[in-house]
């Protein structure tokens, strides 16, 4: 007897964004950083402020009509816009194989969501291919106009795509396209051309409104969508489950998850393994948090893969050692 899912409008990944009801937030639900840093904050969305902008940004968890929604605030505002100085806003990274298929002259895609913020004025959106050749780089830089300050506005942009905009796209897991909206830059990253593809690396319009001119100053965005066509179409709802694992593939923390504990003479170097939920992107990147351990002169990985890891320690003198620790796994774009 096979069921059929009703009541739903999970329709099989139209929506081309892990994470896009920004329901999964493994590293917390908020953070600060200081102007030259950034990270990741809700899974998959990247923010930071170059240094030479002065602006320091927080990102938290809020929620616009009931929808996770993530919030960057100035908590210092910015102090220059000009060469490279930017803020960026939210930035999601493409694989190359998740718009591979759209890589034929003709098609279009659309990106919708929410937008809200204390500031009107006119705001920028983007779409830039990710390549080490200068001469295969290209921009998509468009616009759309908030017109009423707290009060949450659903927006929608059509990309038109060509033979221009896909030259060096790949069909593998390493960084196909960036998209940025809300990116501030007066100069050397922005553009006055338009709802065209440009060659260049440009991330806003020169005339953006600088939505980071005074503290308390805040962006926000929910249900954030892009797919294939020219008219954004209901908001998919991927069930939670499956989302975490989409996301497991690119960052996973193990609390306290892995224990040691033997009896060994000194300088024993004892191995245990772990299996990863999920295959990761690319083999990650290992770092340990709260690491706690007794006669152990420190702890290690290695044979680290895409699926799981060794996990040692060393005994410091003859005698039981144990060892307990939180893993964390990074394999992002």
């Amino acid at each position: 007897m096979s069921r059929i899912l009703v009541g739903s409008n999970f329709s099989g990944f139209k929506n081309r964004i892990i994470n896009g009801d920004f329901s999964m937030w493994q590293r917390g639900e908020s953070f600060a950083f200081t102007a030259g840093f950034g990270g990741y904050t809700t899974d998959r969305i990247f923010t930071s402020a170059s240094a030479g902008s002065g602006a320091d940004i927080s990102v938290s968890k809020t929620a616009i009509d009931n929808k996770n929604a993530v919030r960057i605030t100035i908590d210092t505002a910015v102090a220059s816009l000009a060469s490279t100085y930017h803020v960026q806003g939210f930035r999601y990274m493409f694989e190359g194989s998740h718009l591979y298929d759209l890589a034929t002259d003709g098609k279009s895609i659309t990106l919708s969501f929410w937008f809200n913020s204390n500031v009107v004025g006119t705001y920028s959106v983007s779409l830039k291919n990710w390549t080490d050749t200068a001469t295969n780089v290209q921009s998509y830089v468009t616009t759309f106009d908030y017109a009423s300050a707290n009060t949450p506005q659903k927006i929608e942009v059509t990309i038109p795509l060509d033979a221009v905009w896909y030259p060096s796209l790949v069909n593998d897991a390493a960084v196909g396209f960036v998209l940025n909206i809300g990116y501030l830059n007066q100069a050397d990253l922005s553009t006055t051309t338009l709802n065209s593809w440009i060659g260049g690396n440009f991330y806003t319009y020169t005339s953006a409104t600088n939505w980071g001119a005074a503290v308390g100053n805040f962006i926000e965005i929910a249900e954030l969508q892009l797919e294939e066509g020219n008219t954004a179409t209901q908001f998919e709802h991927i069930p939670t489950d499956i989302q975490l694992l989409r996301c497991k593939r690119y960052y996973e923390k193990y609390f306290q998850i892995f224990e040691m504990d033997y009896v060994g003479a000194a300088g024993d170097f004892r191995n245990g393994h772990l299996t990863f939920s999920v295959k990761k992107r690319a083999i990650p990147s290992v770092s340990f948090l709260n690491t706690g351990y007794s006669n152990a002169s420190g702890i290690y990985a290695s044979d680290i893969s895409q699926t799981s890891l060794n996990i040692a320690s060393t005994a410091s003198a003859a005698g039981r050692v144990s060892l307990v620790t939180d893993v964390v796994l990074e394999a992002e774009l």
